[in-house]
């Protein structure tokens, strides 16, 4: 069996059905824009985490808040040019314009820009160090849209902050969470980054967290010995779900409401 995404497994406990007719049997969206964009907006990012040490290590004095968002911004600028101009021919191709990307792109680039400036900001407040001490002692660095695989899984944690012992696999979520604890898809989720952050970082993971942005609120969840079996137990059964029958509707009928299948899935008799 080859690594499955991740995000199969949160469509799967929240409708097996909508994950039938997406996966077996392949209706939803074609957009043919979307593998392509996805992979720019990826290359992007391992440049982007790839120049953290060189933009931190270039601030060798007191930086007011707002230059070093400065710094940030114009190298993240420099570096999103760069890599839609290398794919300009491919978008080209599937009549997608540069300007058009980069407008698509740029607010995500300008979080990260926001997020990392107020982090290193803040850190230097604290510590009153620069340049090479700064990028020595700074924890938690950060990695934004990190690509994660092994043998049974693989897909894209939102964020991953790096301490010297162990690292934290984020996940951003939009929505607001339960009155308590996590939705289960999500745990699942980052108990998923959890087991592929620890194999591809080679560090101990205590732990991850959900994000919830809708409510402001993080979320712990706590790394255990039985995840990886359970795990595996969940992806036999999405495997199996794949190669049977398509599954009937959910019996909690509010979640077809907003589903962007509703319509193909109701022609359907199960």
């Amino acid at each position: 069996m080859r690594p499955m995404p991740i995000n199969w497994i949160s469509t799967y406990l929240y409708c097996k059905r909508k994950l039938y007719l997406e996966q077996a049997m392949e209706i939803g969206s074609s957009d043919e824009k979307y593998p392509l964009k996805l992979d720019l907006k990826y290359r992007i990012f391992d440049k982007i985490n790839a120049v953290d040490e060189e933009v931190v290590k270039s601030i060798k004095s007191f930086k007011k808040l707002d230059e070093i968002q400065m710094i940030f911004r114009r190298k993240y600028y420099e570096i999103a040019n760069a890599v839609i101009e290398e794919g300009e021919e491919s978008l080209s191709k599937i009549n997608y314009s540069v300007a058009n990307f980069f407008h698509e792109i740029w607010p995500f680039i300008l979080k990260e820009v926001n997020f990392r400036a107020d982090n290193l900001f803040n850190f230097m407040i604290r510590r009153k160090i620069y340049s090479d001490e700064l990028w020595k002692e700074l924890f938690p660095k950060h990695l934004s849209e990190v690509r994660l695989e092994n043998n049974m899984l693989k897909g894209v944690v939102d964020r991953i902050e790096i301490y010297p012992e162990h690292i934290v696999p984020v996940e951003l979520k939009n929505s607001k969470g339960p009155n308590e604890g996590v939705w289960p898809g999500d745990r699942l989720q980052v108990e998923s980054y959890m087991v592929l952050a620890e194999g591809n970082f080679g560090k101990k993971v205590k732990h991850g967290f959900v994000n919830y942005l809708g409510s402001g609120e993080k979320r712990l969840i706590k790394n255990n010995e039985f995840v990886e079996d359970y795990l595996s137990t969940i992806l036999d059964s999405i495997d199996k779900c794949l190669k049977g029958k398509l599954p009937n509707f959910v019996k909690n009928r509010n979640k077809c409401t907003k589903c962007p299948l509703k319509g193909e899935c109701y022609k359907i008799k199960s």
